[in-house]
């Protein structure tokens, strides 16, 4: 059988931006097809390549729980700051609302207690109250005032811990891989989702050695696939070698 070796160059493009207002990301299990263009905008040759992470971000919880929340498949392109996952929050709900029904109640108690010094206060300084009557009216107020304090950092503990039942997109990218589901029981620190920032990413191709006299590494190309077009510059070159019988 005779066995012949196809020589092939590996090219490593980084996509700088896409020339359009959202670009399309390609699962990176799956090979596409990617049309090349010179700086003069004349197309070099079709290849097949496929989307490889520059920088992908593990994305976790920071709360334990079960996923009720979670609609994005890899792929998918996300804004930033956009939800992409979250755990079930009831417990947290229940406990916020009972704190602001504790909070209401604190402040109606401090707001009496307020006219009451202020009146209080008046009739001390005419001399028609004694200093002790002053004394306790001034210690009621205040104690008010600090349970309306506690009761309030209460429910910003309870915000935050509700925050952390989120998951958002750090910025602008696509979902690279997906770890859990709906119904699945989040841990604290396990990645749920895999997150590709989507300012610069690569794609791997491989051309072959009869155009590989028209590239060169920094060169400034377009990459086309689909009708979309991004903005890139080559990379890396290197050599590999296919084999075929």
């Amino acid at each position: 059988m005779k066995y012949l070796k196809l020589l092939f160059y590996s090219l490593l493009v980084i996509l700088l931006s896409s020339c359009e207002s959202q670009s399309v990301f390609y699962s990176p299990l799956r090979q596409n097809t990617y049309e090349i263009y010179d700086v003069k905008n004349e197309i070099i040759k079709t290849f097949h390549g496929f989307i490889k992470a520059q920088h992908f971000i593990d994305l976790s919880f920071q709360n334990e729980g079960r996923i009720i929340y979670i609609p994005y498949t890899v792929g998918d392109f996300v804004k930033k700051g956009q939800v992409l996952a979250r755990l079930d929050g009831t417990l947290y709900e229940i406990q916020k609302h009972e704190a602001l029904e504790r909070l209401n109640e604190a402040k109606i108690n401090r707001d009496k207690l307020d006219i009451f010094y202020k009146r209080i206060d008046v009739l001390h300084k005419a001399g028609a109250v004694s200093d002790n009557e002053w004394d306790d009216a001034s210690f009621n107020l205040k104690n008010a005032k600090q349970e309306v304090a506690i009761n309030q950092e209460k429910i910003k503990y309870i915000d935050k811990q509700i925050s952390y039942n989120e998951i958002k997109a750090p910025m602008d990218g696509y979902i690279y891989s997906k770890m859990a589901d709906v119904g699945t029981i989040a841990v604290i620190g396990r990645p749920v989702l895999s997150f590709i920032n989507a300012n610069q990413t690569m794609v791997h191709v491989l051309v072959d050695s009869s155009v590989i006299n028209f590239l060169n590494v920094n060169q400034k190309v377009l990459v086309k696939r689909n009708e979309k077009e991004y903005s890139a510059k080559i990379s890396n070159i290197s050599k590999s070698s296919l084999g075929q019988g």
